[in-house]
């Protein structure tokens, strides 16, 4: 019979993926980063109607409502020929506030995670 290990303090254990202090949802929901204003989200959809720069603008539109975005990068990957093909990630970027890093309301990426975190969100308007 094999002997439990403890657990962990590192972030991440190469022996124990799931026993380390960050977790990888991979559910579709946001990941943020207080102390540099930053959201990370998975899942989205890679045939958004609309192509890329609709997709841009609605996650714009979404995450706008919880402070100033700085920038949005869509993550990309080598497509065929000269092309690249979206991978169904993005980073959301938002200006620096008095509360950002302080995990409260008022904290951009604090409360985006926080208001959508397990919930489903309707990204674009009918008829894009």
């Amino acid at each position: 019979m094999a002997e439990a290990s403890a657990p962990s303090s590192a972030l991440v254990s190469k022996e124990n993926p799931g026993e380390g202090i960050l977790v990888d949802s991979r559910g579709g929901r946001p990941i943020g980063d207080t102390n540099t204003s930053a959201v990370f989200v998975t899942d989205l959809p890679k045939n958004f109607i609309g192509g890329d720069e609709a997709l841009h603008f609605a996650l714009g539109e979404l995450f706008g409502q919880f402070g100033k975005i700085k920038k949005i990068e869509l993550y990309m990957e080598e497509g065929i020929l000269e092309t690249q093909n979206f991978k169904g990630e993005a980073l959301v970027v938002y200006h620096k506030t008095k509360k950002t890093g302080t995990r409260d309301a008022g904290d951009p990426v604090w409360d985006a995670c926080t208001d959508m975190d397990g919930k489903w969100r309707l990204l674009g308007k009918r008829g894009w």
